[in-house]
């Protein structure tokens, strides 16, 4: 199994999809195969500590996958995310020096289900199918920010390891 290892980060109350494009060498049972993942900005925005409503965003992580279609004709991917910083994905956490904000990371728009690492079994799954899948496969992720937590002003950030294993 490979896996890509590009960055999520968070940063001025945000949680900011960093994701260069990123390149894996191919599985064993797969010598051809070859994926890329790219991401789009999640923005908290301004953080009300007084505020009783979450603040909720959502960010998109495009992946891109080749292989032989001959040899394999489909391919299993999983994407999954790490817990960043906190090194707890059921609570990751936005830092500002010594000071905390509480987030997460979610697979549905209800934000009732953690999005996990491929590790913790919590990665989401897909079937890559033909030779070729450059187009990509575009994958909602859904953030939430509790409500009325203690906030100091600050730019806050984090980094999250996103991992397309196949």
């Amino acid at each position: 199994m490979r896996t890509l290892t590009p960055h999520l980060a968070g940063t001025a109350l945000a949680l900011v999809l960093l994701l260069p494009a990123g390149r894996a060498s191919a599985a064993d049972h797969c010598e051809t195969c070859s994926c890329s993942v790219t991401a789009t900005q999640i923005s908290f925005g301004e953080y009300n500590p007084l505020s009783s409503t979450a603040k909720d965003s959502t960010g998109t992580l495009t992946v891109r996958c080749s292989h032989n279609a001959a040899f394999d004709p489909q391919l299993d991917i999983v994407i999954g995310l790490g817990a960043g910083g906190s090194g707890d994905v059921d609570r990751r956490q936005l830092q500002a020096g010594p000071h905390r904000l509480d987030y997460n990371l979610y697979k549905d728009n209800g934000r009732t289900t953690l999005w996990d690492d491929v590790g913790g079994g919590g990665g989401i799954g897909f079937k890559v199918k033909g030779a070729d899948w450059t187009d990509g496969l575009a994958v909602t992720v859904y953030a939430r920010m509790p409500a009325r937590q203690a906030a100091t002003p600050g730019s806050y950030t984090d980094m999250v390891i996103v991992t397309v294993a196949y």
